[in-house]
């Protein structure tokens, strides 16, 4: 997945092989960390200006992506993306945050903090 959010041929390639594969979007330029694991990566939209740090964990139906000002997110390490979860615009996800099946984030999330879709209520530390 890292090769795909890469420019150049190579990353076209990586690109070109988790869309057709798996239906796995990972646009050009988005900085993705060591360690990230998608279980099921179908459906995932991770925008060209994303920042992804390490251990982060993304299920099936996930987008992260701009906002109409053309902000993007910063998901912070060992985070959990739950299914069908959506992030946009200039967020912050604290490291250990948990973002539920459903949500849509468009306020920073603090460390340690569960999230719970679709209103984004938190829910307390972790």
């Amino acid at each position: 997945m890292r090769i795909a959010s890469r420019p150049g041929v190579i990353g076209r390639i990586a690109k070109f092989h988790l869309l057709s594969s798996y239906g796995c979007d990972v646009g050009s330029g988005a900085q993705v960390g060591p360690g990230i694991l998608l279980p099921h990566p179908n459906g995932i939209v991770i925008g060209m200006g994303v920042v992804i740090e390490a251990r982060t964990h993304i299920y099936q139906g996930v987008t992260l992506g701009a906002n109409s000002r053309g902000e993007y997110p910063v998901i912070e390490s060992d985070v959990k993306l739950y299914p069908g979860a959506m992030v946009t615009g200039r967020v912050r996800v604290g490291a250990g945050a948990r973002i539920g099946a459903g949500a849509f984030v468009y306020d920073d999330v603090a460390p340690g903090v569960t999230v719970r879709g679709p209103r984004s209520d938190a829910s307390g530390t972790v």
